[in-house]
């Protein structure tokens, strides 16, 4: 076994194994030198806004692979042609399934390529599109990231579907009958999921117009609650009773986002017809522009003064706007309710309970006797 295996290594040409050697070395100098020029290009399209600059940034690893893979593919050919005196025999042997292997590796490459360009041109074109897209704020990222997976998922799926096509028609394979199943499957399929496509298309223009997010509160057709999860189909909601709420997509037909950018404390009053209403509304705002600056993080905007908004039964009700941050609200109402409670006691002002007066019919007979009774 040794004999042989001398025997054949000395009949090696060594003028075949020395321009192998030179091959190799080459493409080991071409792979280490592409790596580094990657590398020193990256360094400038950094600091670019621009949908090249983004790709370069977010596909580098990628690229840096694909060209190595290139550069040792040349060298698999040169070695092969160099050898090409001992691969002759194996060559004819396979050489009805290596050109049908040959462009499937090719097709297999191109549609990498082409699904890395379509993602990143996907997430730069929603980036730039989507409105209120603001990537430093976390509602924008949510916004710009869910829509970018959405359409990065309905890419990969067409080019996987083109993809496996071509490589059925590459090794002779009559995709006719693969189209006709496909296409009858698809229209009972597309029968039978008219509700879900709606609750995709609803969902997708949900997340564009931004008319609502996860963490926001919002009352959905007649369904109140904080918006728990969202999905292309589906949002719950969680409500004060701690029940989730699911609403399909498709079924919603008015929103009311009550934390969408901004929110508003719409602080109303009643007090007594007896009372000073000018000095009831200046207490009014001296105890809302206190909270102001007790609660700077919460309130962003000088309280509104509205003064005297209604006559009621019992009382004539004042009125005052607060802006806020989203979702403080209902803390900021809270501690005013508190505050303008004391500040009232202490200054005299009252907050009046609904009154009424009853009359109390008696028969008629009753009131002669008591008539007759009086004069007796």
């Amino acid at each position: 076994m040794d004999m042989d295996f001398g025997r054949i290594v000395k009949n090696l040409p060594l003028m075949y194994i020395a321009a192998t050697a030179g091959v190799l070395i080459a493409a080991l100098v071409l792979s280490k030198l592409s790596k580094r020029l990657i590398r020193k290009f990256m360094g400038r399209k950094r600091a670019e806004d621009s949908f090249w600059g983004g790709f370069w940034l977010t596909e580098s690893r990628f690229v840096t692979r694909a060209i190595s893979l290139f550069i040792w593919i040349a060298f698999i050919v040169a070695a092969l042609s160099i050898w090409s005196d001992y691969t002759g025999k194996l060559a004819s042997r396979i050489e009805h399934i290596y050109p049908p292997l040959l462009k499937s590796v090719f097709i297999i490459i191109l549609a990498a390529v082409v699904l890395k360009i379509i993602h990143q041109l996907t997430r730069f074109l929603v980036e730039q599109l989507t409105p209120l897209a603001e990537r430093g704020t976390t509602r924008g990222t949510q916004r710009v990231t869910t829509l970018n997976h959405t359409f990065r998922y309905g890419a990969t799926i067409v080019i996987v579907i083109v993809t496996a096509l071509m490589l059925l028609g590459t090794f002779g394979i009559d995709l006719k009958a693969i189209l006709a199943s496909v296409g009858v499957a698809s229209l009972a399929i597309g029968f039978g999921a008219q509700s879900l496509v709606k609750d995709v298309v609803s969902g997708i223009f949900i997340l564009m117009e931004d008319q609502f997010a996860v963490g926001d509160v919002a009352v959905i057709n007649s369904e109140g609650g904080l918006v728990e999860r969202m999905t292309l189909r589906i949002t719950q909601l969680r409500n004060t009773e701690g029940t989730l709420v699911t609403i399909p997509n498709g079924e919603i037909t008015m929103v009311k986002n009550m934390t969408s950018e901004w929110s508003r404390v719409d602080y109303k009053i009643g007090v007594a017809y007896e009372c000073d209403l000018d000095r009831a509304v200046d207490v009014l705002m001296e105890e809302a522009k206190k909270l102001k600056e007790d609660m700077p993080d919460k309130i962003i905007a000088d309280p509104e003064r509205l003064g005297v908004d209604e006559f009621g039964d019992s009382s004539i009700t004042i009125r005052v706007w607060l802006k806020v941050e989203p979702l403080t609200q209902w803390v900021v109402r809270r501690e005013l309710n508190r505050r303008v409670h004391k500040r009232f006691d202490k200054e005299g002002i009252d907050i009046p309970f609904p009154q009424r007066t009853v009359w109390i019919k008696e028969p008629k007979e009753a009131i002669f006797a008591e008539m007759a009774k009086r004069k007796g």
